[in-house]
């Protein structure tokens, strides 16, 4: 993530525990990356203490007021009785680059039966309200599209009732269950294939993930809410790539009902990360194999690869893909 340092210095001024936390993670990143071979303990499982106490303050009143029901802006409203999804592509949904308009494409198709609603950046404030401070600063580039979708999908989420919010990257092979939209809490299960080395470095809060999520239970969002606006009325910049997963690991320390429904959640989209290593391989049901599941109906992609369609003439699993749903 890139700083920019006199932001930093201003906040450290202010806030000399972030600073504390923001080093503690530099050097543990550094040590880790001296021998990655003897990568055996969680990265964010150490520094969770330190995150926790970095921001404190902004926890402890963004947990209060999440028990706060009365906000206009958090009046929950149902806009489907089948349910709605939320997708969310800044720029805007003409021109998309070729791997999103094939995931949208999918989207669209697998779950026909749902209302679909696509934001951008000309009608997100058409569904609710974020503060003139966070649009300030996703505006001058202070913050970043990536933490301001988490904003926008925390305020969704917390005022419309059965909705699921689902990344521009998620390509769908089949429908989002109707059970779902009516659970208290669903984003993916554990994957079950990673890189040992990547995972060392990331939170070990599987119900962090947030590219697929959702819920019945508004508290969580309400506080997830409330926890960037604070956050960024506090600090000039985000200091953390992963601040909302470690936000909910907090909510799930703190609300035992919440931990409770978290445990419950139904497997779901394990295998999800499983494809995207082997897109670019000739198709063939024995590597399909690797990556099929019952309970995994979409598969996270995104822009960072180069998409293979043929390889000697025969069709990669992005070739197979590209001719159901590619551009015509």
């Amino acid at each position: 993530m890139n700083l920019n340092y006199k932001v930093m210095l201003k906040d450290v001024l202010k806030h000399p525990s972030v600073v504390k936390y923001f080093f503690s993670k530099y050097l543990n990143i550094k040590k880790k990356n001296k021998s990655p071979e003897g990568l055996e303990e969680n990265l964010y499982d150490k520094l969770t203490p330190r995150f926790f106490s970095a921001f404190k303050r902004i926890f402890e009143k963004s947990y209060a007021k999440s028990k706060e029901i009365e906000n206009p802006n958090f009046k929950e409203i149902e806009l489907d009785s089948k349910g709605t999804i939320f997708v969310f592509w800044y720029q805007g949904f003409d021109n998309l680059p070729e791997i999103y308009d094939i995931c949208l494409k999918s989207l669209k198709k697998q779950n026909s039966d749902k209302k679909i609603i696509y934001l951008d950046k000309t009608n997100y404030l058409n569904y609710v309200n974020i503060s003139k401070n966070i649009i300030d600063k996703l505006d001058k580039g202070k913050i970043s599209i990536t933490h301001f979708s988490d904003i926008l999908r925390f305020n969704i989420l917390a005022k419309y009732k059965k909705t699921i919010w689902c990344d521009a990257t998620l390509f769908f092979i089949k429908s989002i269950p109707d059970s779902y939209f009516d659970l208290d809490y669903i984003n993916i299960s554990k994957q079950q294939d990673f890189d040992k080395n990547e995972y060392n470095i990331y939170p070990n809060f599987d119900y962090g993930n947030v590219y697929f999520i959702g819920g019945e239970n508004k508290s969580v969002f309400r506080f997830l809410s409330y926890f960037w606006e604070f956050y960024l009325e506090s600090f000039g910049q985000v200091y953390d790539y992963f601040s909302s997963a470690m936000a909910i690991e907090y909510f799930k320390r703190n609300n035992p009902e919440f931990s409770k429904i978290v445990a419950n959640r139904p497997l779901n989209n394990e295998k999800s990360e499983s494809l995207l290593p082997l897109i670019n391989e000739i198709a063939s049901k024995e590597k399909a194999s690797c990556f099929l599941s019952e309970t995994t109906f979409f598969y996270k992609l995104n822009w960072h690869p180069k998409y293979i369609e043929k390889d000697n003439n025969a069709l990669t699993f992005f070739g197979e893909i590209k001719k159901e749903y590619g551009k015509n």
